[in-house]
């Protein structure tokens, strides 16, 4: 992954794909791999970890709400509290929120 300006770049086995992170709804652990999951819908398998997203993405606009998952507050239409803490995204995607980020996830969509 490397930075753009705006921009990432994700290497794939025929080349790369640029991007604006502003087009990420959410990005989801899948191993050592990360899906990132577009806005539009799409998504894209990328074999680096999201502890490097989550460390590579603005951090007042991405947040961690689980070990598996980093959102796009941009990208947030909904919370819920049914059976768990929900993030429920402009895609449609339902993410978890882990009890333990509750808080963080409160106050940064507040902020």
């Amino acid at each position: 992954v490397r930075d753009q300006g705006q921009r990432l770049a994700v290497d794939h086995a025929r080349g790369f794909k640029l991007f604006d992170p502003r087009e990420i709804s959410h990005l989801e652990a899948d191993g050592n791999c990360t899906v990132i999951h577009f806005r539009d819908g799409s998504r894209y398998l990328d074999t680096r970890t999201l502890k490097v997203y989550e460390e590579l993405l603005a951090a007042d606009r991405f947040l961690r709400v689980h070990r598996s998952h980093v959102i796009n507050l941009d990208g947030l239409k909904e919370y819920l509290r049914e059976d768990g803490h929900w993030a429920l995204m402009e895609d449609g995607a339902r993410v978890p929120i882990a009890r333990n980020r509750v808080e963080d996830f409160m106050a940064a969509v507040r902020s």
